[in-house]
């Protein structure tokens, strides 16, 4: 439903550099349906709670470092325009970013990317022994070996380039 569109896009090089007029309103028109302002990707999916599906994918934004401690996080109104969502299930999940500690609000500036909160290895393995479990019980079910669900684990840590903090921070 979103992609981000890159400015070096070839749609883009055609608004930019199309002789004709008509080609360009053409090319104009793709770009507003394909061009979104949103800094994290979503594609909104039946059955689903969509505030959850808001919630993870700028959780996975943070996890990946797409969006930074400090970052400006968009309005209520712009995140519900651009989804084509109501404005009270956009609040919810800002709400519940907000709880969980991922989202600050400034008054009068709006809300921007909390830093992530330091916390002990048993705090982090506290707060996944429960997803850990479900994970585990899942892939017995399915007939998957430790290995094979330790590999499936690696490659998808990989595949989103998850950051850390301390790569975080070297990369400032």
């Amino acid at each position: 439903m979103h992609v981000c569109l890159p400015c070096n896009s070839k749609a883009f090089f055609k608004v930019q550099h199309s002789s004709s007029k008509n080609k360009t309103l053409r090319a104009l028109r793709v770009l507003v349906n394909i061009v979104h302002v949103l800094p994290f990707s979503i594609q909104l999916t039946p059955g689903a709670p969509i505030y959850e599906q808001i919630v993870d994918a700028v959780k996975r934004a943070i996890a990946t470092g797409r969006l930074k401690e400090g970052d400006r996080f968009p309005a209520v109104r712009t995140i519900s325009a651009e989804l084509r969502v109501n404005p009270n299930t956009v609040q919810k999940a800002v709400a519940d970013l907000t709880s969980q500690g991922l989202l600050e609000v400034h008054p009068g500036q709006g809300c921007y990317i909390a830093a992530r909160p330091e916390s002990t290895a048993k705090e982090q393995r506290a707060a996944l022994a429960p997803l850990l479990e479900q994970l585990v019980i899942e892939a017995a079910h399915h007939g998957m070996d430790e290995q094979t669900l330790h590999d499936l684990l690696k490659t998808k840590w990989r595949e989103l380039k998850i950051k850390r903090r301390d790569q975080d921070e070297r990369d400032h």
